[in-house]
């Protein structure tokens, strides 16, 4: 999403102070449940490709681990 120009109501007034553009949030799963999100900002508007996507999905993942977040 673009950070700047996003009217879904999901971005919050003080995150388009950053200047970022471009957003993906991802969610860190254990045990397939939801224990937290992972998100990368950028300066420039961007659009994620599947392939980007998939890495980080599964570096959030191993992050949720390494942090021992519980399910």
């Amino acid at each position: 999403c673009n950070i700047q120009t996003d009217t879904s109501g999901n971005v919050k007034p003080g995150a388009r102070q950053t200047g970022m553009q471009g957003a993906i949030v991802v969610p860190m799963l254990r045990a397939g449940a939801v224990v937290g999100t992972f998100g990368v900002g950028c300066r420039a508007e961007r659009t994620f490709t599947p392939q980007e996507t998939a890495w980080l999905q599964a570096h959030a993942n191993t992050l949720a681990e390494a942090m021992g977040l519980e399910p």
